[in-house]
């Protein structure tokens, strides 16, 4: 059981959520990798910072395993 916490797809997954509390737009981009979704989130960090990390936060759990570059 606690193997399964180490796979990659899971410390991936993590590093995307600390981002997204941190860097919200970047969190966005490398978890979706769609310049659309990522202006949106960059607006809304403009507007107010929490509704960026929220829509952030949103992507990141709503996106599959990030795709490797």
């Amino acid at each position: 059981m606690a193997a399964l916490m180490f796979q990659p797809e899971h410390i991936m997954k993590i590093l995307l959520i600390i981002l997204s509390l941190i860097l919200p737009p970047l969190a966005v981009y490398l978890a979706t990798k769609c310049v659309k979704t990522t202006l949106i989130n960059l607006i809304l960090c403009f507007v107010f910072y929490l509704p960026g990390v929220v829509h952030a936060l949103w992507t990141v759990f709503k996106s599959g395993a990030p795709q490797a570059a």
